[in-house]
């Protein structure tokens, strides 16, 4: 048993985790390796290259971008991600470098599921590539509701969603 197996009852938390075939469930909890990190500390920044797929399990991460020089740069913050959250599935889809900064807002624990097996288990298993799909599309959905909210919604009301949304583990939960 991989020292991943413990942390299964988190991710069956997790609706995508949970509905997955027993198949693909059990070869992405095979493959991953334990990371852990200190607060601030890095897990992956834009422009990286793709480094796999990863379960936040404890803590938390934040995304961030960033914009303009050195000394005058801003950060951006999309989300703080909490657990069971999958994320870095873009980059296994399309094997290009990051998008966004990706750092530990507290000491966290996450599964990474490197990116070569992940890609040569799914060669194997091709019909597996929609499972993992199903996440992107999750993201999508959640991002044009963003999108759309920037626009309609006062200041106090995209805040009031915010801060649901991030209580409610933005739709993750599966239950």
């Amino acid at each position: 048993m991989n020292d991943a197996q413990h942390y299964l009852p988190v991710l069956n938390s997790g609706r995508w985790y949970a509905q997955l075939p027993p198949e693909f469930a059990q070869a992405l909890l095979q493959m991953s390796k334990v990371r852990s990190l200190l607060t601030g500390e890095a897990l992956f920044l834009r422009d990286s290259p793709t480094c796999g797929l990863y379960a936040l399990v404890s803590g938390a991460i934040r995304i961030s971008g960033q914009s303009g020089k050195e000394n005058d740069a801003r950060e951006a913050l999309l989300v703080v991600l909490t657990p069971p959250q999958w994320f870095g599935e873009i980059s296994v889809f399309d094997g290009s470098a990051r998008t966004h900064h990706a750092h530990a807002a507290e000491p966290s624990v996450l599964l990474q599921v490197p990116h070569a097996e992940l890609l040569a288990w799914l060669n194997e298993h091709p019909q597996h590539w929609r499972d993992l799909a199903v996440l992107m599309a999750e993201k999508l959905r959640m991002a044009f509701v963003n999108m759309e909210e920037q626009t309609v919604l006062s200041a106090p009301l995209r805040l009031a969603r915010r801060l649901v949304g991030m209580a409610e583990g933005y739709g993750v939960q599966s239950g």
